[in-house]
């Protein structure tokens, strides 16, 4: 053979000789929204697609991934990862690969596979189902331990972000009296028809994909809510539904408090995955462990069933597990709990609130053996009115304040008694107004005291200046009204600016000796130290009062009604002016120092109350409602007629009339025949004239039977 055909057929067998060949992957993956709140989220599938392989090769090894956050997937008892899959994509879809896989805190090593190559030399891997805490951002840096060089050029992909998942708003309950009786037949409907207290949560989610059911294997349940009570008096008894259906539902579960009827809600899971949340018996106050109580069927489903929740102790707690949802939708749920109060005691006012998260609760980080999956961290939760649009409805509690005067402003000499106004909170709106008042002092401190400092709902503040101590001249403050738990998230402070300008003290007369001392000068019926009206009755407490003192008041003898060593009970003259007067008790020509005191035109001080039977009112002898309720009175002075009667929360208009003792008058007044057996108070307001500002006294307690009990 010549040369060079030698030289040609080397080169042509070089030629098909095998090649090395130079695989590379390329690393993507599908980022899923996470809750921020959750410690064992599941991050989105990490793709892996490789290509310039060999044909038909064999690639075994392992694969270690390592992500920004711990991962948290379960351990089984040999000290495994569960719930993480290794799938190769075939002809017919993707194959999961016999795998193990070990933790390694941040990372896991993915081992023990082996698979081949398409005849092209390219191959397609997923892995799915890992769960890490979240938190920010979450990235995973991939790497190939196996038998060939599988480079990957960017190992490195996100694979989740965090987002907050749960926004709620709860509206509280006030309880007060007893019962109602729990409903024989116990059903939605029948709750709402019983009467009983209502304390209603709504949850929204905070994106599309937040309210996660139980879909895989690795995981204890769903995405819970947890709910816990406060405020629940003993004995009390909390009913709340077996199922709630979501705002995105056939007919959503609704309470009747978010402007819409109550109604129980129909599940149709032949519609498609709408929202639907079941209560969950037995469950740990974590929010771990027990049962769902209903498990729904196929076809449409009224969710009539209700039950009594939990209790650990004194503390009832309610939990729902989510068991469908949509992941596209922006889901909301409503879940009413109805307080049955004992009905063989008597409940004081009080106010049920509740706090809500996501469970099951937890603290514990990373691969846990035996924690629950899904969990979550304590995280107080933000109100949902800004995702929903609602913040300013009319069904959200609403402050207005109403000073009975204005300006609130006041003059005393200093030395001289307190001096009263008053200031009353309104909620305007719906649900359960929680307030405070507070004083901000812009001089001084400590001369303007508050009665009733927090309340709800509706009611009078009544607020003191006390020149007593002060000496001369101007000082100023604001009574600052909040509303304690504001519904558009920002908080809510209205203002009474008051001024009290103290002037120089009463002049005393000489001290004589014996004489009578004045350590304070009250009203007879609420004891209080506010101002007198012309013509009312004042008590006067100090010592050395004998059958021959007298007493003037602003220089005017005044008539003594009652008298003994400690007390005396006299009238006001009726026709002296308003402003400051002193007060003096006079012994034979010794008398006492003079004691400050403020004149007014009206200043009524309820002093007893009889039923209709004229046996005094208590809680021994209740008044019968729709019969006549007799309130004796002083200090109504030169009020118009009318004045204004309050029993309970009914106002109503009653006509003074004289009695036989002097300073005092009487109302009668109808018991409105709806009002049931409680204990309540009732007040007396009156006014000048149309153009001047009432004034009311202290309320005084009374006790109602409801008519025929």
């Amino acid at each position: 053979m010549r040369p060079r055909s030698l030289c040609l057929l080397v080169f042509l067998c070089l030629l098909m000789l095998p090649v090395q060949a130079a695989t590379q992957c390329a690393l993507t993956a599908t980022p899923l929204l996470v809750a921020s709140e959750g410690l064992t989220e599941q991050i989105g599938d990490i793709l892996l697609s490789c290509y310039g392989g060999v044909p038909l090769g064999t690639i075994k090894g392992s694969l270690q991934i390592s992500v920004s956050r711990r991962i948290s997937n379960a351990i089984d008892d040999s000290g495994y990862v569960q719930g993480v899959t290794f799938a190769l994509q075939t002809p017919g879809g993707y194959t999961n690969l016999p795998i193990t896989v070990r933790p390694l805190d941040t990372s896991i090593l993915i081992e023990n596979f082996q698979f081949n190559m398409t005849v092209q030399g390219t191959f397609l891997v997923k892995v799915s189902g890992i769960r890490t805490e979240a938190g920010g951002t979450t990235q995973a840096y991939v790497q190939w331990l196996t038998n060939e060089q599988l480079p990957i050029p960017s190992p490195i992909t996100t694979v989740g972000t965090s987002q907050t998942s749960l926004y709620a708003t709860t509206l509280a309950a006030s309880v007060y009296g007893t019962g109602p009786a729990l409903p024989q037949y116990m059903d939605f409907d029948n709750m709402i028809a019983s009467g009983a207290g209502m304390a209603t949560t709504r949850v929204t989610e905070g994106f599309g994909s937040a309210f996660v059911r139980r879909v895989t294997a690795d995981t204890t349940n769903g995405m819970r809510v947890l709910i816990r009570l406060a405020g629940v008096p003993n004995g009390a008894k909390i009913i709340a539904p077996d199922a709630i259906a979501g705002s995105s539902a056939a007919i959503p579960t609704s309470s009747g408090q978010f402007g819409t009827n109550p109604t129980s809600g129909l599940y149709n899971p032949l519609a498609g995955n709408t929202l639907l949340l079941v209560r969950v018996r037995g469950a740990q106050t974590d929010g771990s462990g027990g049962f769902v109580v209903w498990t729904p069927s196929t076809g449409p489903q009224t969710l009539f069933g209700v039950g009594e929740i939990d209790y650990q102790g004194t503390s009832p707690y309610v939990v729902y597990e989510v068991l469908d949802a949509s992941s596209t939708t922006l889901e909301s749920a409503q879940i009413p709990l109805w307080l049955f109060l004992p009905t063989d005691q008597f409940v004081t006012e009080g106010v049920i609130t509740q706090t809500v998260s996501l469970g099951p609760v937890s603290t514990l980080t990373g691969s846990v053996a035996g924690a629950p999956i899904p969990r979550y961290r304590p995280t107080a939760v933000t109100n949902d009115c800004h995702l929903l649009g609602d913040c300013n409805a009319n069904y959200f509690p609403k402050m207005e304040i109403t000073p009975t005067r204005t300006p609130e402003e006041f003059t005393a000499p200093s030395g001289s008694a307190a001096q009263s106004g008053y200031v009353l909170v309104h909620n305007i709106g719906g649900g359960l107004l929680q307030w405070r008042v507070l004083a901000r002092f812009v001089n001084g401190a400590g001369w303007l005291a508050i009665s009733n400092p927090s309340g709800s709902n509706n009611a009078t503040v009544r607020f003191d200046v006390l020149p007593k101590s002060l000496p001369e001249g101007l000082y100023e403050a604001d009574l600052v009204f909040q509303n304690v738990n504001p519904y558009s998230g920002s908080v809510e402070e209205q203002f009474v600016h008051v001024k009290l300008t103290v002037t120089a003290p009463l002049p005393e007369p000489p001290p004589p000796a014996p004489a009578p001392t004045i350590s304070n000068v009250v009203t007879p019926g609420s004891r209080w130290g506010m101002p007198f009206a012309p013509g009312g009755l004042v008590v006067l407490i100090g010592t050395n009062f004998t059958d021959q003192t007298t007493v003037s008041i602003q220089g005017r003898p005044a008539s003594i009604v009652l008298i003994s060593a400690t007390e005396l009970t006299a009238q006001v003259p009726v026709d002296l002016t308003p402003g400051p007067a002193p007060v003096i008790a006079t012994n034979s020509g010794s008398a006492s120092a003079a004691y400050g005191i403020e004149i007014v035109a009206i200043s009524p001080d309820l002093l007893f109350i009889l039923n209709n039977d004229d046996e005094m009112n208590s809680v021994d002898r209740p008044a019968e409602t729709g019969k006549t309720l007799q309130l004796f009175i002083t200090g109504l002075g030169s009020a118009m007629h009318p004045v204004k009667v309050r029993i309970h929360d009914r106002w109503m208009d009653a006509t003074p009339e004289s009695t036989l003792q002097v300073g005092v008058e009487l109302l009668r007044v109808t018991i409105p025949a709806d009002l049931p057996t409680m204990q309540s108070d009732t007040m007396v307001c009156a006014q000048i004239s149309e153009s001047v500002d009432g004034v009311c006294s202290v309320a005084k307690n009374i006790w109602l039977k409801g008519s025929g009990e």
